[in-house]
């Protein structure tokens, strides 16, 4: 036995004091009787019948003693050890999409922590807790402390995810506790199924709840209105499903379909909107289940201004006019002579394409393509510094950035194709610029922005100048660059938990406020043309942009849950912590103080009760 407060028994000094007060304490007080004569005729009378009058002071004394030594060793803290009667516990809790399925009123998440804390509490003190959560990622919530209270609070703390999780990210983090503690107890609260274990405890919350989903719901523009598909799952048993849609909240008898679901098979279904003015199309399962996330899907219309205005000044350029064509493009041809004689005359456009040419005053009103530009390219972030004309036609390489801008523009790309190069304007930056195409380590296709903030894209080479505008490429290029000229608030309006969605930064914005499906509210940053924001929640996300304009900027999406979480009770992959495990335990410890105080507030009562009696005999 230890004592964690030693300085607690200074106390007992009280104890002298006690007995010092006891001894020198006046034992008679000051009685009024009618005559002596009758004080000693009940005297004799109390000494016959109250015998233990005379020993009543002496058990004050010793209970007020015990009280005195009891209260003492209770600040001192005791602290039992129990030899060899502790464990090292490791609990690893599942905290996937389908953790979400509700069994009796309560999640499976909340039931797998609940578990934890019946084996917490019920564990011996002294024994040590750590707690990994595979939420978003896999995290180490709680490591080795021996502190109960501590341990119970962290899982208070623990919140909902929804997103597709790895397990093998938190058996990694096991395995490297179990390295350093071979004795160490595992257990893995989830619901999925293992069907090889090593050194793991699983505890499976599943219970093959009811279970729908909805899966693959996508729509066309059809015929003057919306067709609607998808497919209806039931993952535990048949099922006779309704699925309906409602236009913009608002549903008619004939957007509704009967189904007769096989388990785990799935049925198709054709939905008929006869309209094609609507924001948004909510597709979902009438009938209830234990996991509502996957019963709706909400499909959003695209953002985005299709009508491009552009001007094209150049002497005439058949290739990039053949590729705006091709996707539907109006444009405006305009001689360099003509445009520097109108210069000032010129607006309005969303699109300025400079073909060998550079105006004096770029435009502030729109975006800004540069082909082949000349020296005096003013105010557009980059700087011509010579023109280099090759020997022979080098190849040209495409960026093999991971970033998302360059894997958005570089999309569909045949990148395998070789194409090559004659001539080409080697330019220095004064901004940041990212870099799509280079030769010999010079950018020959970059994109960014300008001195006044709008978007800027520039081929540093003819297209003439090479293979390059023969190439199926250049099509597909410029589309790219189109979408990133003419940027919708984000590129796509569904989602999967997990996924990052670009949030596409308009003109003048000075904030982006974010609300969740949860209602909370988080503000993006807007000094950069593109930000990126992780998708962890599962319902509709709102995007808006303060412009300054009196309308703001608004965008939706709807994010669902990972397909992989909607059957849950599918075997996994094998969970094996490797290593022979060691029967060793720690010592355990006993500082529960409760009966001490029990056995402190008798002694305390039962000191009252005799005083109480005393002064009542000596009435």
């Amino acid at each position: 036995m230890s004592f964690l407060y030693p300085l607690g028994f200074l106390g007992l000094l009280a104890i002298p004091v006690l007995i010092l007060i006891y001894i020198i304490k006046n034992k008679y007080t000051e009685q009024v009787v009618a005559s002596t004569y009758l004080w000693t005729l009940s005297e004799r009378f109390l000494k016959r019948k109250n015998p233990v009058n005379k020993i009543t002071g002496i058990i004050s004394l010793i209970l007020q003693i015990l009280a005195v030594t009891a209260i003492s060793f209770a600040i001192a803290h005791p602290v039992f050890t129990m030899r060899g009667a502790a464990e090292d516990y490791c609990f690893v809790l599942d905290g996937s999409g389908s953790m979400n399925i509700e069994d009796g009123g309560k999640t499976r998440l909340e039931n797998g922590i609940s578990r934890i804390r019946q084996e917490i509490k019920g564990s011996v003190e002294g024994s040590s807790y750590t707690i990994v959560y595979t939420g978003d990622y896999a995290a180490v919530v709680c490591e080795k402390t021996q502190d109960k209270t501590l341990a119970l609070k962290t899982l208070d703390e623990i919140e909902p995810c929804y997103t597709a999780t790895d397990p093998a990210d938190a058996l990694k983090i096991v395995q490297a506790y179990f390295d350093q503690t071979p004795s160490m107890k595992i257990f893995l609260y989830t619901d999925k199924a293992y069907d090889v274990t090593e050194n793991v405890t699983v505890v499976n919350l599943s219970s093959r709840e009811k279970n729908y989903a909805l899966a693959d719901v996508d729509y066309v523009i059809k015929n003057g209105g919306a067709e609607v598909t998808g497919t209806a799952f039931s993952y535990e048993s048949n099922a006779n499903l309704t699925v309906e849609v409602y236009c913009d909240d608002q549903k008619t008898p004939a957007s509704s379909v009967a189904l007769q679901v096989e388990q785990l098979v799935g049925a198709p279904f054709t939905l008929t909107v006869g309209s094609t003015d609507f924001a948004s199309l909510r597709v979902r399962i009438a009938q209830s289940d234990a996991l509502a996330l996957d019963n709706e899907v909400v499909l959003y219309k695209p953002l985005g201004d299709v009508s491009f205005r552009t001007l094209i000044v150049s002497k005439d350029e058949i290739y990039l006019k053949a590729a705006l064509s091709s996707m539907g493009i109006q444009y405006t041809l305009v001689d360099p002579e003509q445009y520097r004689n109108q210069e000032n005359e010129q607006g309005g456009y969303g699109l300025y394409i400079f073909n060998g040419y550079a105006p004096k005053v770029l435009p502030r009103d729109g975006a800004v393509w540069f082909i082949n530009p000349p020296d005096n390219t003013p105010r557009a972030g980059f700087t011509v510094l010579n023109r280099e004309t090759l020997a022979s036609a080098g190849k040209m390489v495409y960026s093999t950035s991971s970033s998302t801008r360059v894997r958005k523009l570089l999309e569909n790309v045949v990148v395998a194709d070789d194409m090559y190069v004659k001539s080409y304007a080697r330019c220095g930056f004064d901004r940041d610029f990212t870099s799509l195409l280079s030769y010999d380590g010079n950018p020959l296709l970059f994109v960014g922005s300008n001195d006044y903030g709008n978007r800027e894209a520039v081929f540093a080479f003819g297209l003439g100048e090479g293979d390059f505008a023969m190439s199926a490429n250049l099509v597909i290029l410029v589309r790219n660059l189109i979408g990133y000229t003419f940027p919708a608030m984000i590129d796509g309006t569904k989602y999967t938990c997990g996924d990052v969605a670009v949030i596409n930064v308009m003109k003048n914005a000075t904030s982006i406020k974010v609300e969740t499906p949860s209602g909370k509210q988080e503000f993006l940053d807007s000094g950069v043309t593109a930000v990126e924001y992780t998708l962890k929640e599962v319902g509709v996300y709102t995007f808006t942009q303060n412009t300054g304009a009196t309308q703001q900027p608004s965008a939706k999406i709807y994010c669902e849950l990972a397909g992989d979480e909607r059957m849950p009770s599918q075997t996994a992959i094998a969970y094996v912590v490797g290593g022979e495990a060691v029967k060793a335990h720690r010592d355990g410890v006993y500082t529960d103080l409760l009966y001490l105080f029990i056995f402190l507030a008798a002694v305390i009562i039962a000191d009252w009760m005799v005083y109480c009696y005393e002064q009542y005999q000596l009435r």
